[in-house]
């Protein structure tokens, strides 16, 4: 394709809206914009704003899928490089590129994957731009055009119809979580094994005892009163048996006292307990992050198998040199 000015521009224009039966998605004068591009990030971001592509991988909240809009500008750079290649005019082009553009349209927007009526919608547009009778089709590609076109949507298109299909339509996915009526209690702990108490108890009481014997050695008597005193109880302490049993009640009661200590202390260590609810929300967010991942992974997965199915068949169909031998 050559450079145009901007008359020549305005009489392709005029000729595309009055001859064409359908509407064009691009002027003359931005496909020489997007031909005569130097950059590939620039000639990218063309097709994708001149031929408004983000309008086609939209959701329901406005959110542009990226992915999809890389293919799909793919798909639309691979029909300008056919138009190119095979030096068809730019009415032509503008054209050919509409009747590609629709056709993805019904692909992206159909429910069901029915390649026979697609088929049959390509024949007729391509048809009624390739008869001269006015106003139910106009001439404007021939026999030749007709079969180069009718070549290039049939092996690129057509049979890559399914797995576009499945790329850019809309499918349900079905996410639920379950929710209890009632709030489920955690069981307690179990309590502390015997052996655990038992060396709890003795690290305990043994510098309690050690304290003990400190303060009965500085309390000694400073007197032979007080010494009578001190005989006198400790003889009632050891006749009376009431006094043996209080002085065992003594020495037993310091230990029961810090057991539930302990295990209060190993209670609150605990940390609170977490509802049911949250950990199956959370577990939730989880799978759905993991399947959105995995779908976007195996989408790009499937377009590189196209890709490299397509340039092994570009090489396949490729004629083989002829080599010469020299004399």
């Amino acid at each position: 394709m050559i450079d145009l000015t901007e008359s020549e521009a305005t009489e392709i224009d005029d000729f595309v809206t009055s001859h064409a039966m359908v509407s064009p998605v691009i002027t003359a004068q931005n496909l020489c914009s997007i031909n005569s591009c130097p950059d590939q990030q620039m000639y990218r971001a063309r097709i994708q704003f001149l031929f408004q592509l983000d309008s086609y991988v939209q959701n329901e909240q406005g959110e542009v899928d990226e992915v999809a809009r890389e293919v799909l500008i793919d798909l639309v750079h691979d029909a300008i490089l056919f138009a190119s290649d095979t030096q068809i005019t730019y009415s032509k082009s503008i054209v050919f590129l509409t009747l590609y553009i629709a056709m993805l349209q019904q692909v992206i927007f159909q429910p069901y994957y029915q390649p026979e009526k697609l088929l049959k919608k390509f024949e007729h547009a391509l048809l009624i731009h390739s008869v001269e009778r006015p106003p139910s089709s106009s001439g404007i590609f021939d026999i030749s055009d007709i079969k180069i076109l009718q070549e290039f949507f049939i092996t690129k298109f057509f049979r890559n119809a399914k797995m576009i299909q499945y790329c850019f339509t809309k499918r349900p996915i079905l996410s639920f979580r379950t929710l209890s009526p009632t709030m489920i209690e955690l069981p307690p702990m179990p309590a502390l094994s015997e052996m655990e108490m038992d060396q709890s108890t003795l690290s305990s009481s043994a510098p309690e005892s050690a304290k003990e014997t400190a303060s009965d050695e500085q309390k000694q008597p400073t007197s032979q009163r007080d010494s009578g005193r001190s005989s006198k109880s400790r003889d009632r302490s050891t006749t009376s048996p009431r006094g043996q049993e209080s002085q065992e009640q003594q020495q037993q009661k310091p230990p029961e006292q810090q057991i539930p200590q302990i295990e209060q202390e190993e209670v609150k260590d605990r940390g609170p307990q977490v509802p049911t609810d949250i950990l199956k929300e959370t577990l939730s967010k989880m799978h759905e992050k993991f399947v959105a991942e995995f779908d976007e992974k195996e989408r790009v997965l499937i377009g590189k198998i196209k890709e490299i199915e397509i340039h092994m068949g570009e090489r396949q169909n490729a004629p083989a040199k002829k080599t010469t031998r020299k004399k």
